[in-house]
């Protein structure tokens, strides 16, 4: 097998670009419509969460952003709160430190950081869901149980196979950290089989 191929999504997608150009130009609407309220989570220049609330007693829901843990922020996916606030959803949109700026573990610590305080900011766990990175990362949390549930889309769950690649180069995997941060070994979430609190699409 071609581990490179296989992991290299943008070269799978000839058109990417026209993709992610349309997911900028529907956030930047979006963000111009209904600013969100910058929430920090740290201190940091990235710490930050784009939140949208629709009330003191609404579910929240936080979305993960992807890029290979080392591309892109919160700015570019703003266009998928609309839906979820129509229905009655709180809506936040953390961007995280990227590598080779941070290591993975610092992602994923940052990102517990997120779900902590929306807990204690709304008196519940949050639904998590995200997106290639973002779907590893919303795995983590609700194996934790930092999550109320999650949906991972298109989430890479086991790591070991990114060493090889070029991928590799900024994230900084050996066989030991990416067996400890792959999802896949981590326990089940609440105890036993996942069942209907995570989708993985």
């Amino acid at each position: 097998m071609d581990l490179e191929a296989e992991y290299n999504n943008r070269a799978a997608v000839p058109d990417h670009t026209a993709f992610m150009g349309r997911w900028k130009a529907t956030a930047e609407a979006f963000r111009a419509e209904r600013p969100p309220v910058a929430l920090a989570y740290g201190a940091g220049a990235r710490e930050v969460m784009d939140l949208w609330e629709v009330g003191p007693d609404a579910p929240i829901a936080v979305f993960i952003h992807g890029g290979y843990w080392q591309a892109l922020d919160k700015s570019w996916f703003s266009g998928i709160a609309p839906a979820l606030l129509a229905q009655g959803v709180s809506v936040a949109i953390p961007s995280y430190d990227l590598c080779p700026d941070v290591r993975l573990g610092r992602i994923v610590g940052q990102m517990r950081a997120v779900t902590d305080l929306l807990r204690a900011r709304m008196g519940a766990r949050p639904l998590v869901f995200g997106h290639s990175a973002g779907g590893h990362v919303a795995a983590c949390m609700l194996s934790e149980g930092r999550a109320s549930a999650a949906v991972a889309l298109s989430g890479v769950f086991d790591l070991e196979p990114l060493i090889p690649t070029s991928l590799n180069t900024a994230l900084g995997l050996d066989a030991l950290t990416a067996a400890a941060l792959s999802p896949i070994h981590w326990p089940a979430p609440n105890g036993g089989a996942p069942g209907g609190t995570v989708l993985d699409c």
